[in-house]
Protein backbone atom coordinates (compact mmCIF):
# COMPACT_ATOMS: atom_id res chain seq x y z
CA UNK A 1 0.00 0.00 0.00
CA UNK A 2 1.18 3.50 -0.84
CA UNK A 3 1.50 5.92 2.06
CA UNK A 4 -1.14 8.62 1.76
CA UNK A 5 -1.42 11.80 3.78
CA UNK A 6 -4.37 14.08 4.48
CA UNK A 7 -2.93 16.41 1.86
CA UNK A 8 -3.25 13.59 -0.68
CA UNK A 9 -6.78 12.95 0.55
CA UNK A 10 -7.62 16.64 0.16
CA UNK A 11 -7.01 16.50 -3.60
CA UNK A 12 -8.12 12.93 -4.20
CA UNK A 13 -11.07 12.32 -6.57
CA UNK A 14 -13.59 10.17 -4.70
CA UNK A 15 -16.93 9.25 -6.35
CA UNK A 16 -19.99 10.47 -4.42
CA UNK A 17 -22.18 7.94 -2.62
CA UNK A 18 -24.52 6.27 -5.09
CA UNK A 19 -27.87 6.63 -3.33
CA UNK A 20 -30.83 4.38 -4.03
CA UNK A 21 -32.94 6.47 -1.66
CA UNK A 22 -31.46 9.96 -1.36
CA UNK A 23 -29.84 10.48 2.02
CA UNK A 24 -30.99 7.11 3.41
CA UNK A 25 -29.47 4.09 1.71
CA UNK A 26 -26.74 3.85 -0.91
CA UNK A 27 -25.43 1.07 -3.08
CA UNK A 28 -23.13 -1.17 -0.97
CA UNK A 29 -24.88 -0.16 2.28
CA UNK A 30 -25.89 -2.77 4.84
CA UNK A 31 -28.95 -1.63 6.81
CA UNK A 32 -30.95 -3.32 9.57
CA UNK A 33 -34.58 -2.34 10.04
CA UNK A 34 -36.11 -3.58 13.30
CA UNK A 35 -39.31 -3.08 15.23
CA UNK A 36 -41.82 -4.75 17.55
CA UNK A 37 -43.65 -7.82 16.30
CA UNK A 38 -46.75 -7.36 14.12
CA UNK A 39 -46.14 -3.65 13.47
CA UNK A 40 -45.78 -3.98 9.70
CA UNK A 41 -42.03 -4.09 9.03
CA UNK A 42 -42.49 -6.48 6.11
CA UNK A 43 -45.33 -4.37 4.69
CA UNK A 44 -43.21 -1.23 4.82
CA UNK A 45 -40.34 -3.02 3.08
CA UNK A 46 -42.71 -4.07 0.27
CA UNK A 47 -43.95 -0.46 -0.03
CA UNK A 48 -40.32 0.64 -0.30
CA UNK A 49 -39.55 -2.00 -2.95
CA UNK A 50 -42.44 -0.81 -5.12
CA UNK A 51 -41.44 2.85 -4.85
CA UNK A 52 -37.88 2.03 -5.89
CA UNK A 53 -39.06 -0.18 -8.76
CA UNK A 54 -41.31 2.66 -9.99
CA UNK A 55 -38.62 5.31 -9.55
CA UNK A 56 -41.02 7.11 -7.20
CA UNK A 57 -40.04 9.04 -4.08
CA UNK A 58 -40.37 7.16 -0.80
CA UNK A 59 -42.13 9.61 1.49
CA UNK A 60 -40.08 12.83 1.14
CA UNK A 61 -36.86 10.98 0.24
CA UNK A 62 -35.80 11.19 -3.41
CA UNK A 63 -35.69 8.18 -5.73
CA UNK A 64 -34.24 9.47 -9.00
CA UNK A 65 -34.70 6.47 -11.26
CA UNK A 66 -36.22 2.99 -11.30
CA UNK A 67 -34.21 0.25 -9.58
CA UNK A 68 -34.40 -3.54 -9.33
CA UNK A 69 -35.27 -4.72 -5.82
CA UNK A 70 -35.05 -8.36 -4.72
CA UNK A 71 -37.29 -9.80 -1.99
CA UNK A 72 -35.85 -12.87 -0.25
CA UNK A 73 -38.27 -13.83 2.49
CA UNK A 74 -39.10 -16.66 4.86
CA UNK A 75 -41.69 -14.70 6.85
CA UNK A 76 -44.98 -15.78 5.26
CA UNK A 77 -46.17 -18.38 2.69
CA UNK A 78 -46.05 -17.38 -0.96
CA UNK A 79 -49.87 -17.33 -1.14
CA UNK A 80 -49.99 -14.73 1.65
CA UNK A 81 -47.30 -12.69 -0.10
CA UNK A 82 -49.46 -12.67 -3.24
CA UNK A 83 -52.50 -11.54 -1.22
CA UNK A 84 -50.50 -8.56 0.08
CA UNK A 85 -49.24 -7.75 -3.41
CA UNK A 86 -52.74 -7.77 -4.92
CA UNK A 87 -53.96 -5.29 -2.32
CA UNK A 88 -51.00 -2.98 -2.70
CA UNK A 89 -51.19 -2.65 -6.49
CA UNK A 90 -54.91 -1.79 -6.79
CA UNK A 91 -54.15 1.92 -7.07
CA UNK A 92 -51.64 1.57 -9.93
CA UNK A 93 -52.65 1.67 -13.59
CA UNK A 94 -49.22 0.67 -14.93
CA UNK A 95 -47.85 -2.58 -13.49
CA UNK A 96 -44.71 -2.89 -15.62
CA UNK A 97 -42.62 -2.07 -12.53
CA UNK A 98 -43.43 -5.50 -11.04
CA UNK A 99 -40.94 -6.98 -13.51
CA UNK A 100 -38.24 -5.15 -11.56
CA UNK A 101 -39.03 -6.95 -8.28
CA UNK A 102 -37.73 -10.54 -8.37
CA UNK A 103 -38.66 -12.55 -5.29
CA UNK A 104 -37.61 -15.76 -3.58
CA UNK A 105 -39.70 -17.52 -0.94
CA UNK A 106 -37.72 -20.49 0.30
CA UNK A 107 -37.65 -22.08 3.75
CA UNK A 108 -34.42 -23.37 5.28
CA UNK A 109 -32.10 -20.85 3.58
CA UNK A 110 -29.33 -20.13 6.12
CA UNK A 111 -26.65 -17.47 5.70
CA UNK A 112 -24.29 -19.19 8.16
CA UNK A 113 -24.33 -22.38 6.07
CA UNK A 114 -22.21 -22.94 2.91
CA UNK A 115 -25.18 -24.38 0.99
CA UNK A 116 -27.43 -21.48 1.95
CA UNK A 117 -24.79 -18.87 1.04
CA UNK A 118 -24.29 -20.55 -2.34
CA UNK A 119 -28.05 -20.67 -3.05
CA UNK A 120 -28.49 -16.98 -2.25
CA UNK A 121 -25.55 -15.96 -4.44
CA UNK A 122 -26.79 -18.20 -7.22
CA UNK A 123 -30.15 -16.39 -7.08
CA UNK A 124 -28.47 -12.96 -6.95
CA UNK A 125 -26.38 -13.86 -10.02
CA UNK A 126 -29.63 -14.14 -11.96
CA UNK A 127 -31.69 -11.44 -10.19
CA UNK A 128 -29.13 -8.62 -10.69
CA UNK A 129 -30.69 -6.32 -8.12
CA UNK A 130 -29.75 -2.87 -6.82
CA UNK A 131 -31.20 -3.65 -3.38
CA UNK A 132 -31.99 -6.98 -1.74
CA UNK A 133 -34.41 -7.20 1.20
CA UNK A 134 -33.84 -10.15 3.58
CA UNK A 135 -36.86 -10.91 5.78
CA UNK A 136 -36.57 -11.80 8.68
CA UNK A 137 -33.15 -12.32 10.29
CA UNK A 138 -34.16 -15.15 12.65
CA UNK A 139 -35.11 -17.42 9.72
CA UNK A 140 -31.73 -17.00 7.97
CA UNK A 141 -29.35 -18.44 10.57
CA UNK A 142 -28.89 -21.41 12.88
CA UNK A 143 -26.89 -19.61 15.57
CA UNK A 144 -27.72 -17.69 18.72
CA UNK A 145 -28.76 -14.08 18.31
CA UNK A 146 -27.05 -13.09 21.57
CA UNK A 147 -23.73 -14.57 20.44
CA UNK A 148 -21.47 -11.98 18.77
CA UNK A 149 -19.61 -14.68 16.86
CA UNK A 150 -22.75 -16.23 15.41
CA UNK A 151 -24.26 -12.90 14.43
CA UNK A 152 -20.90 -11.64 13.16
CA UNK A 153 -20.87 -14.46 10.59
CA UNK A 154 -24.30 -13.44 9.29
CA UNK A 155 -23.36 -9.75 9.13
CA UNK A 156 -20.08 -10.51 7.38
CA UNK A 157 -21.87 -12.57 4.75
CA UNK A 158 -24.34 -9.78 4.03
CA UNK A 159 -21.51 -7.24 3.88
CA UNK A 160 -19.76 -9.48 1.34
CA UNK A 161 -22.98 -9.76 -0.68
CA UNK A 162 -23.29 -5.98 -0.72
CA UNK A 163 -19.68 -5.51 -1.85
CA UNK A 164 -19.59 -8.30 -4.43
CA UNK A 165 -22.94 -7.51 -6.08
CA UNK A 166 -22.67 -3.73 -5.56
CA UNK A 167 -26.16 -3.66 -4.09
CA UNK A 168 -27.73 -2.39 -0.91
CA UNK A 169 -28.87 -4.91 1.71
CA UNK A 170 -31.88 -4.26 3.95
CA UNK A 171 -32.24 -6.86 6.71
CA UNK A 172 -35.57 -7.06 8.58
CA UNK A 173 -35.26 -7.88 12.28
CA UNK A 174 -37.14 -7.66 15.58
CA UNK A 175 -36.69 -5.54 18.67
CA UNK A 176 -35.41 -7.06 21.86
CA UNK A 177 -37.26 -6.77 25.15
CA UNK A 178 -37.14 -3.21 26.50
CA UNK A 179 -34.71 -2.67 29.38
CA UNK A 180 -34.94 -0.50 32.48
CA UNK A 181 -33.57 2.40 30.45
CA UNK A 182 -35.48 2.86 27.21
CA UNK A 183 -33.27 1.93 24.26
CA UNK A 184 -32.97 3.95 21.05
CA UNK A 185 -31.68 3.34 17.53
CA UNK A 186 -29.73 0.15 16.86
CA UNK A 187 -29.67 -0.65 20.57
CA UNK A 188 -33.25 -1.80 20.09
CA UNK A 189 -32.20 -4.66 17.77
CA UNK A 190 -32.71 -8.03 19.43
CA UNK A 191 -29.48 -9.91 20.09
CA UNK A 192 -25.76 -9.15 20.09
CA UNK A 193 -24.45 -5.59 19.77
CA UNK A 194 -22.66 -6.53 16.51
CA UNK A 195 -26.06 -6.22 14.84
CA UNK A 196 -25.96 -2.53 15.68
CA UNK A 197 -22.27 -1.99 15.05
CA UNK A 198 -21.85 -3.79 11.71
CA UNK A 199 -24.33 -1.65 9.80
CA UNK A 200 -24.19 1.52 7.73
CA UNK A 201 -27.59 2.51 9.12
CA UNK A 202 -30.18 1.31 11.60
CA UNK A 203 -33.87 1.95 11.01
CA UNK A 204 -36.40 1.35 13.76
CA UNK A 205 -40.13 1.35 14.36
CA UNK A 206 -40.67 3.11 17.69
CA UNK A 207 -43.57 3.37 20.03
CA UNK A 208 -44.14 7.09 19.73
CA UNK A 209 -44.59 9.46 22.70
CA UNK A 210 -48.39 9.91 23.04
CA UNK A 211 -48.15 13.67 23.64
CA UNK A 212 -45.88 14.32 20.66
CA UNK A 213 -48.53 13.95 17.94
CA UNK A 214 -52.20 14.73 17.35
CA UNK A 215 -53.78 11.55 15.96
CA UNK A 216 -56.75 11.40 13.60
CA UNK A 217 -56.95 7.62 13.21
CA UNK A 218 -57.03 4.64 15.57
CA UNK A 219 -53.76 4.95 17.58
CA UNK A 220 -52.96 1.26 16.93
CA UNK A 221 -52.40 2.11 13.24
CA UNK A 222 -49.59 4.56 13.98
CA UNK A 223 -45.88 3.96 14.37
CA UNK A 224 -42.84 6.23 14.39
CA UNK A 225 -40.10 5.41 11.87
CA UNK A 226 -36.65 6.61 12.99
CA UNK A 227 -33.26 6.51 11.26
CA UNK A 228 -29.73 6.20 12.66
CA UNK A 229 -27.17 6.87 9.90
CA UNK A 230 -23.39 6.55 10.03
CA UNK A 231 -22.42 8.54 6.92
CA UNK A 232 -24.84 11.45 7.06
CA UNK A 233 -27.03 13.43 9.42
CA UNK A 234 -29.98 11.34 10.58
CA UNK A 235 -33.32 12.79 9.41
CA UNK A 236 -36.12 13.49 11.86
CA UNK A 237 -38.41 10.56 12.71
CA UNK A 238 -41.67 10.26 10.75
CA UNK A 239 -45.11 9.39 12.08
CA UNK A 240 -46.73 6.80 9.81
CA UNK A 241 -50.05 5.02 9.80
CA UNK A 242 -51.08 1.85 8.00
CA UNK A 243 -53.97 2.08 5.57
CA UNK A 244 -55.73 -1.30 6.03
CA UNK A 245 -57.43 -1.09 2.62
CA UNK A 246 -54.23 -0.71 0.60
CA UNK A 247 -51.59 -2.05 3.04
CA UNK A 248 -49.54 1.07 2.38
CA UNK A 249 -47.94 3.07 5.16
CA UNK A 250 -48.77 6.75 4.82
CA UNK A 251 -46.99 9.68 6.40
CA UNK A 252 -49.37 11.41 8.80
CA UNK A 253 -50.43 14.65 7.12
CA UNK A 254 -51.96 17.80 8.52
CA UNK A 255 -55.31 18.92 7.14
CA UNK A 256 -53.55 21.67 5.16
CA UNK A 257 -51.57 19.09 3.17
CA UNK A 258 -54.67 17.59 1.54
CA UNK A 259 -56.22 19.25 -1.51
CA UNK A 260 -59.94 18.50 -1.51
CA UNK A 261 -60.62 21.60 -3.63
CA UNK A 262 -58.48 20.32 -6.52
CA UNK A 263 -60.22 16.94 -6.39
CA UNK A 264 -63.65 18.62 -6.56
CA UNK A 265 -62.57 21.03 -9.30
CA UNK A 266 -61.20 18.16 -11.39
CA UNK A 267 -64.46 16.21 -11.05
CA UNK A 268 -66.54 19.27 -11.97
CA UNK A 269 -64.52 19.70 -15.17
CA UNK A 270 -64.69 16.06 -16.26
CA UNK A 271 -68.10 15.14 -14.74
CA UNK A 272 -67.59 11.39 -14.27
CA UNK A 273 -64.25 9.58 -14.05
CA UNK A 274 -62.69 6.37 -12.70
CA UNK A 275 -60.21 6.25 -9.83
CA UNK A 276 -57.28 5.61 -12.16
CA UNK A 277 -58.09 8.52 -14.48
CA UNK A 278 -58.86 10.86 -11.57
CA UNK A 279 -55.52 10.15 -9.90
CA UNK A 280 -53.71 10.57 -13.22
CA UNK A 281 -55.42 13.93 -13.81
CA UNK A 282 -54.52 15.15 -10.31
CA UNK A 283 -50.93 14.04 -10.81
CA UNK A 284 -50.63 16.12 -14.00
CA UNK A 285 -52.29 19.17 -12.44
CA UNK A 286 -50.36 19.16 -9.14
CA UNK A 287 -47.02 17.57 -9.98
CA UNK A 288 -47.44 15.37 -6.90
CA UNK A 289 -46.80 11.62 -6.82
CA UNK A 290 -49.44 9.05 -7.67
CA UNK A 291 -49.49 7.97 -4.02
CA UNK A 292 -50.20 11.51 -2.78
CA UNK A 293 -52.97 12.09 -5.32
CA UNK A 294 -54.59 8.80 -4.38
CA UNK A 295 -54.58 9.91 -0.73
CA UNK A 296 -56.19 13.23 -1.70
CA UNK A 297 -59.03 11.35 -3.38
CA UNK A 298 -59.54 9.09 -0.37
CA UNK A 299 -59.51 12.09 1.98
CA UNK A 300 -62.13 13.95 -0.10
CA UNK A 301 -64.29 10.82 0.04
CA UNK A 302 -63.88 10.55 3.80
CA UNK A 303 -64.83 14.22 4.20
CA UNK A 304 -67.98 13.53 2.08
CA UNK A 305 -67.03 16.07 -0.58
CA UNK A 306 -67.08 13.49 -3.39
CA UNK A 307 -68.76 10.14 -3.96
CA UNK A 308 -67.89 6.87 -5.68
CA UNK A 309 -70.53 4.47 -6.99
CA UNK A 310 -70.43 0.69 -7.37
CA UNK A 311 -68.93 1.04 -10.85
CA UNK A 312 -65.93 2.97 -9.45
CA UNK A 313 -67.14 6.25 -10.98
CA UNK A 314 -66.41 9.43 -8.99
CA UNK A 315 -68.65 12.51 -8.78
CA UNK A 316 -68.55 15.77 -6.82
CA UNK A 317 -71.14 16.25 -4.07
Amino acid sequence: MNLETFDDLRTKEIPPRDYLIEGLIARNDFVIFSGPQKKGKSLLSLNLAMCLARGENWFEFGVHKAFRVGIVQQEIPEASLKDRLMKMITQFSDLDFLERIPHLTRSGLKLDDPVGKHKLREWLDEAKVDLVIIDPLYAFHSGRENDSGDMGKVCQELQKVSEFYECGVLLIHHHGKPGIVERVGGDQHRGASVLRDATDANWTFNRFPPKKYVLEQDPSRYVELAFELRHAMSPEPMLLYLNPETLWFERALSAAEFNDDLVIETLINVKEISTTLLVEALKKLSGKTERTCYRWVQHALKMKKVSRDSNNVWRPL
